[in-house]
């Protein structure tokens, strides 16, 4: 009697357990996650340099196409899905006469810069290379990536000798001589550019 008792002790006991191993699978599917952006919430902003002092002059793009998948399985996953178009004619600096000659005298100098492309190559948590092209030349950008609440960050410097950018610079310098003069006497356009993009991560959890 004894025996068969300690035998239905033991069977309810495994019954238990499966029982047990069953509910923490069930609960490991329902942390499944996927991420995407919220495309409206998009933005971008440059910041190029003038004068020996390095004086900042900021803009963005008024025209600015992003795609991306919709529910990738990792942020990593989801950066390598982007691809982006910016049409160079919508640069806005906030002056109209600056913005006209950058358009002509920078992006124009440049060959088939009408759209530059861009798209994310790596990525991992803190950093991303994003492969730009411009200037008939696609060249790999590192980069940092940074999140705050649910606003993911992407900074990085792009060097405009790595796209052939010297006759560009040279001829956007000449054309604002008096504006990239600074007390020194000097007139000086920077060789590089910072940029920062910032997009909302949609995260959808199952």
């Amino acid at each position: 009697m004894k025996y068969l008792t300690y035998t239905l002790l033991a069977v309810a006991l495994l019954a238990t357990a499966c029982s047990t191993k069953k509910s923490e699978s069930e609960e490991k599917k329902e942390t499944t996650c996927t991420y995407g952006f919220d495309l409206n919430s998009v933005s971008f902003g440059w910041t190029a340099y003038k004068f020996n002092t390095k004086a900042p002059v900021k803009g963005t793009f008024n025209d600015i196409q992003v795609q991306a998948d919709s529910a990738a399985a990792s942020l990593a996953e989801l950066l390598q899905s982007v691809h982006v178009s910016i049409a160079t004619n919508s640069v806005n600096s906030n002056d109209p006469v600056r913005d006209a000659k950058i358009s002509q005298f920078f992006f124009g100098t440049m060959a088939a810069t009408d759209v530059i492309k861009a798209a994310f190559v790596k990525a991992d948590s803190s950093s991303a290379t994003v492969s730009l092209t411009m200037n008939e030349l696609t060249v790999d950008v590192p980069g940092t990536l940074s999140m705050s609440g649910d606003t993911l960050t992407y900074q990085a410097t792009i060097d405009l000798n790595a796209f052939n950018g010297a006759e560009a610079i040279a001829k956007l310098n000449e054309v604002c001589l008096e504006k990239h003069t600074g007390e020194d006497g000097v007139s000086k356009l920077w060789d590089v550019v910072d940029v920062t993009a910032k997009a909302v991560v949609k995260t959808n959890c199952q």
